[in-house]
């Protein structure tokens, strides 16, 4: 397929915005805001599939579905989906409803009369990625009138291993915590029916009876924000809560689990009214952190595991109350109300929060914190 110079453009522009370094949920939104620049159609569909169980695990859209309990009808239809068996099968790598059932075969489907053609998703071109008889992910763009052109599927063709490509660097950034996303967080899980899984010890008390009235807050955000995901509004969208309890703050983001449960990632940033106090090793981690260096790097240079390493820098996202390398390298410390120096006796050197004069004495690199030999 030769496209023209424009459509090249067009495609090279997008392409430059799914490589930035973001995560996971902020490229599906620029997904979901950008491809319709290249390929023509009314919604935007990202969705993760337990090809098993015949379940979406989770999805966004560019413009939330208006059906009520859209994804509770088309779980109950998702097999009647023109391109599921084709999708589970393999085969072409991009397809379309068109290409695979007449119009009057899809709009004699309870998929159909139920849930997406109250969408008005006359066509549906769609691409994967993953194991494709368990979990996948799909890419797909909804159209108001059925047929896609020759162009439209060349484009998708071509973008399908970008977008794998940029969702893996997605996860890896976020893991590597290079973006944030979960760093400095606690992580509650709920399942499909929006009961709690699991609720770590250091959040329990923003989930228990004796918080009283933030509970009812937090009960009725769970609701709303559950049911607004299920009409695939974007993650990033999603308004967070901040409910206060006794001397403690907790702000919370809800997220799709992504995984076979279903149900949903509840992300919670506790702080205290107390300051923090970093520990020495933390400071000899800020520090080194702040030099450029990897963990890899930072349990050489200190000599500990690398698994106490990422213990150290998860810790510092807590107590600095930021969720990325790159956001604790740039906070101005001298400034931050929240953090404290190391006890007496512990003191570290730091470098300056605010970059000195080119040449000066402070400008060279500041030593970590070392303990002082005995004697």
């Amino acid at each position: 397929m030769n496209f023209t110079l424009r459509h090249l453009e067009k495609i090279g522009t997008f392409l430059k915005e799914v490589y930035q370094l973001q995560d996971v949920a902020t490229l599906r939104a620029t997904i979901c805001r950008k491809l319709t620049e290249v390929v023509d159609g009314h919604n935007i569909f990202l969705g993760a599939h337990d090809m098993r169980r015949t379940l979406i695990t989770g999805c966004v859209v560019t413009n939330p579905f208006e059906t009520p309990d859209f994804i509770e009808i088309v779980h109950g239809a998702l097999g009647q989906h023109p391109l599921w068996e084709p999708i589970r099968e393999g085969g072409a790598d991009v397809r379309c409803i068109s290409r695979f059932a007449t119009a009057n075969q899809w709009e004699n489907t309870t998929l159909y009369r139920e849930a997406l053609g109250m969408e008005g998703v006359k066509d549906h071109l769609s691409i994967e990625f993953g194991q494709r008889r368990q979990f996948l992910e799909s890419v797909g763009v909804f159209r108001d009138r059925r047929g896609f052109s020759d162009r439209d599927i060349a484009t998708m063709r071509m973008l399908m291993p970008h977008l794998g490509l940029a969702m893996e660097n997605a996860r890896i950034a976020k893991s590597s915590g290079l973006v944030g996303d979960i760093a400095g967080d606690v992580l509650v899980r709920t399942d499909r029916n929006d009961r709690l899984l699991h609720v770590p010890p250091e959040v329990a008390a923003a989930f228990t009876a004796n918080m009283g009235t933030p509970l009812t807050e937090v009960c009725r955000w769970m609701a709303v924000s559950a049911e607004t995901l299920r009409r695939g509004a974007l993650e990033i969208t999603l308004a967070p809560l901040r409910v206060r309890h006794a001397e403690y703050t907790f702000d919370m983001r809800m997220f799709h689990s992504y995984d076979a449960d279903g149900g949903f990632r509840i992300l919670v940033r506790v702080s205290s009214a107390r300051q923090p106090v970093l520990s020495p090793r933390e400071w000899d981690t800020l520090h080194w952190i702040r030099e450029g260096k990897s963990n890899d790097e930072i349990a050489i240079i200190l000599g500990l595991k690398i698994t106490t390493v990422k213990t150290h820098v998860q810790n510092l996202f807590r107590k600095l109350g930021v969720e990325s390398r790159l956001a604790a390298a740039r906070l101005p410390l001298k400034r931050h109300p929240g953090i404290t120096p190391p006890p007496s006796g512990k003191t570290a050197n730091l470098p300056p929060a605010d970059p000195p004069d080119s040449g000066s004495a402070a400008s060279q690199s500041i030593p970590p914190h070392t303990e002082s030999p005995p004697g």
